[in-house]
Formats: structure tokens, sequence, C-alpha cells
């Protein structure tokens, strides 16, 4: 476990004498919110744990000492850290750069983000976000002093102290809404739903909690998440009979009325996304299917896109041959496979085509050489990906990309559409 951290900006402002509050909480007659957080949300941490305030050169002189020497008798110790003005790139980069060095690995972090430039919580956030990919840290709370609602300068100044009172906003939450843009990016770029599903669960699990597990609403939020985040593992791990099967009108009845709820407000745009890329989805299994390998393809998933197509065509024919009850039986599947390579290898003798009759009349109706090309293109570059290309004609993963969006047209028109 990480130290917990407090960070902070000083500006160069006049600062006045205030009382700040948060809750039930109240830090009287103040100059500086940095004390104000520290002695109301950091009280009880301890000597290993540590503080940073940030300033330029210009607000070190005119505010760090006096803010110093009233954080004396905290049980951790405030270091003060220079940092440029951010008024070019290249400063910009320099505080972003020193945020990261002074942030261990692990370390819960508090911030305050009354003073300073306005740009200063933006390359924070920044850096949060980086961080919290990089070195795991935790946000453990974002504040804002709002000295503001007193009034102007001018209006401050003719009020009493202890009439003085300025509220500590949360702001916690805008945190969280920038995860909500990170996992909806990660789903638009990868189909991940993981990050959707965790900040969902986190979401919904403060109102069962609360409600001892009886909101419905929250009930349903957590269903279908999780639902969604099994079907998308399931398709990364090629299961076909847990996703070709799959009862979607149901999902997408589930995942429309999660929009109209609002329980969780930033969910409501990534279900109108995840509901139109599964809008594809029907009761059937080879629309399913053929819907599942362009999930794939969309995604970059070709490997599982090879493997879902090579099995599709050998579930189309063992259905024709042995019916739906059979297409899991992998010895058949087996067999007609088999069966189907012999007859376009050897012909229609009959020890080849006894037991796939009706698939053979269907391969009729076709043009066999160019089925028979494709169906051998399809098993050579599906070898070429299951062999992490050890052949001397690999291909790479461009070429095998355009070729798995060919041959999934090819087999969707001829195996669905009849064409």
């Amino acid at each position: 476990m990480g130290r917990k951290v407090f960070l902070s900006f000083l500006g160069t402002g006049d600062y006045k004498n205030c009382n700040y509050y948060f809750d039930n909480q109240k830090i009287d007659n103040i100059i500086y919110i940095q004390e104000a957080v520290l002695r109301i949300f950091c009280k009880d941490w301890y000597k290993s744990d540590a503080g940073f305030v940030l300033t330029s050169s210009d607000a070190k002189n005119k505010h760090w000492q006096n803010l110093k020497n009233g954080l004396q008798d905290l049980p951790f110790s405030v270091e003060h850290v220079d940092i440029p003005t951010g008024s070019c790139e290249n400063e910009i980069w320099d505080i972003f750069q020193t945020i990261i060095d002074i942030i261990k690995e692990d370390d819960e972090i508090l911030i305050d983000i009354t003073h300073g430039f306005r740009l200063m919580p933006v390359i924070l956030s920044s850096a949060i976000s980086y961080l919290e990919s990089i070195k795991k840290v935790k946000i453990i709370g974002i504040y804002y002093g709002a000295f503001e609602t007193l009034g102007t300068q001018s209006e401050v100044e003719k009020m009493p102290v202890e009439e003085r009172n300025a509220p500590i906003f949360d702001l916690t939450p805008t945190f969280t809404i920038q995860k909500w843009a990170k996992a909806a990016e990660i789903f638009e770029e990868t189909g991940s739903v993981k990050q959707i599903r965790n900040l969902s669960l986190i979401e919904v699990s403060s109102i069962l909690k609360e409600t001892k597990g009886k909101n419905q609403e929250a009930q349903k939020i957590k269903k279908v998440v999780s639902e969604l985040y099994k079907f998308v593992n399931e398709i990364e791990a090629c299961r076909s009979k847990e996703t070709v099967t799959k009862n979607f009108q149901q999902l997408k009845t589930e995942i429309n009325d999660l929009k109209e709820l609002g329980v969780v407000k930033p969910l409501e745009g990534i279900l109108e996304k995840i509901h139109k890329n599964v809008s594809n989805f029907q009761n059937d299994i080879f629309e399913n299917s053929f819907a599942i390998i362009k999930w794939c393809i969309s995604y970059g998933l070709v490997q599982q896109a090879y493997t879902f197509l090579s099995e599709t065509v050998i579930t189309f024919f063992t259905k024709l041959d042995y019916g739906f009850d059979k297409i899991w039986d992998r010895d058949i599947r087996e067999k007609v496979s088999y069966s189907i390579n012999s007859y376009f290898k050897d012909g229609a003798n009959e020890e080849n085509i006894s037991n796939i009759k009706n698939s053979i009349n269907w391969l009729s109706g076709t043009d066999k050489d160019e089925f028979y090309n494709k169906m051998d293109l399809l098993k050579k570059y599906r070898n070429d990906m299951n062999h992490c290309g050890y052949r001397e004609d690999s291909l790479d993963y461009k070429k095998l990309t355009e070729k798995i969006k060919e041959l999934n047209q090819y087999f969707y028109k001829i195996l669905c559409k009849g064409e």
C-alpha cells in the first residue's frame, strides 16, 4: 500500500482570512485553503505520508513561508516544490514531469485545486490520469475552496471574519467523469467493456449498500453490464456456444431500458453506442456468427475472426446433414469437415458423400471451384495465424486483416443470403 499524498498549487493572489467549512467541519480564521483541506481531510494521516505545494518563484516568495508556519503541527511533512508558470509548452511539460516525479507507485492522492493559474488543474488532471495507468495511483479526493461565494474582494474586506464562511466543494466526481470518458474511448477502440463494467459496479454498489440490495434499477445495471462483460470475454476466448445462441433481442431490450433509467448518467451515452454495436445481432445462429466475426474485425481481433469464420462454415454443413442439435458434437464436426475436404479433392464417390448428402446437394448450386478456393484460403490463413507465422509464405498483420474481410463477405453472402 502506498503513501497518502496531498497535492496543491499556491498562487500569488491577495488571499484573505475566512472560515472554510465542509459539511459540519469548519476551520476558522485562516488565510490558506491548503491548511483547511489538510486539517479536515488529512488529520489522521501518518508520518510516512506526504504533502507537496507547487508554486512559481513569485508565489513562493509571497506566500510559502506563511503557509508553512501554519502547518508545523501536522503529523507529516508538507514540502514546497518549484514549478514554472506554464507560459509555454516546455514549461507545461516541466510541470507535468514534476508531478510525475514526486508521486510514487500506489500512492493515494488528495488534491486541492483552489489556487494557481487556471491551467494548473488541467495539467494536474492529465498527470493524474497518466499516473493511474503508469504508477497505479488512486485519487481519494479533489477539493476546491469556494472563497468567491462570499462576494467581491472589496465586499469580503467589509465583512467581519466570523461571517466569512466559504464552502469547500468536493470535485472528486469530475475525475470520475474523466474515467468514464476513458472507458468509452477504450470501448470505441477495442470493444472492451471491462472499465465500463468496473465503473458501473462502483456507482451502483453504494446504492445497493444503502438499500440492502433492494434497488431494482441498480440491480438491472449490475446484471446488464456484467452480462456485456461476459459476452465480450466469450468472443475474445472464441466461445461459440455462449455467443452465437445468445438471446440478443432480450439483451437489446435490457440495454434500452437502462438508457431510460438515468441512475448512472455517464453510462447512458455509452449504452447508446453499445446498443448500436449489437444491433446486427439477431436470434439466428448464422447471422450472429457473422455479426461476431464483424465485431472481431472491427476491434482488431483478427485471429478470433478467422477461428469463428472457419467454425461457422463447418457448423453450416453439420446443421445441413445432422441438424442443429449436433453442431456441438466434435466427432461429427470432424467427420463433416473431412468429408467436405475429401469431396473437393477426390470427387463425389460414395465413401466421401454418404454422410453429407444434403451438403453435396447444397454445393451443387454454387460455383464449387470458387467455394473450394475460399475454403482453402481460409484454412491457410487460419493456420498462418495459429502457427504464429512460422512458414515461408506467411502474411503480415495488414494482409491477414484484409483477407479476413474479403472471406467474411464472401461466406456471409453465400451461406446467409444464398447469393
